[in-house]
């Protein structure tokens, strides 16, 4: 009884379930009030809504876009030279002792 009634105060205490963000990344160009050019990047539902917000700020936009995401993934890391001689030279053993090549890439 004691665990039932404390499962059910979790219940109500529990934050409630986050909602997946349907906000886009914009890159944008502003001047500010002395003229200086500034630029910088934002989350908002679209480009209108940065506009109102650099104006807010007291800057006036010049340009507003999306921000392109990367074609593969983009996960930031850049890979370096010495990681694809190690990754070719364990390919290539593994090709050499038998191994098939689907097998060698898992």
């Amino acid at each position: 009884m004691v665990t039932a009634t404390i499962a059910k105060k979790d219940q109500h205490t529990r934050a409630p379930h986050t909602r997946v963000s349907n906000l886009t990344m914009y890159e944008w160009v502003a001047t500010d009030k002395r003229n200086r050019k500034m630029k910088g990047e934002m989350a908002s539902k679209n480009a209108s809504l940065v506009k109102a917000e650099l104006r807010r700020q007291g800057m006036k936009p010049q340009t507003v876009r999306e921000k392109r995401k990367p074609l593969f993934g983009g996960a930031g890391r850049t890979i370096k030279p010495r990681d694809v001689a190690i990754f070719s030279r364990q390919i290539a053993t593994m090709l050499k002792a038998g191994v098939p090549m689907v097998q060698s890439f898992e």
